[in-house]
């Protein structure tokens, strides 16, 4: 997991993601983190390395997030809704 921003690109930054999943923005990390969009920025730094990413849209935000990285790579859109995904 995470503690805040910065975190997981320093990760990434180490070893490279071929491959960024992100399944959930969830209140487990409200506490550390305060809000949801700072949950989002420090989760969506994995995506900055990685040539593909599987977000889960079921998620406003993560769907707002498939959106905007829909143009810089390969977007996988998952849901647990008939249709929802691709």
């Amino acid at each position: 997991g995470t503690y805040g921003i910065g975190e997981i690109a320093e990760m990434c930054a180490f070893v490279p993601p071929d491959v960024a999943v992100v399944t959930a923005i969830g209140p487990v990390h409200l506490e550390r983190m305060g809000s949801e969009e700072t949950i989002v920025r420090a989760k969506r730094e994995i995506l900055s390395g990685a040539p593909v990413a599987v977000l889960a849209v079921d998620h406003p935000r993560l769907a707002a997030v498939a959106d905007e990285e829909a143009g810089r790579r390969r977007v996988i859109r998952c849901s647990t809704r008939p249709g929802g995904g691709d």
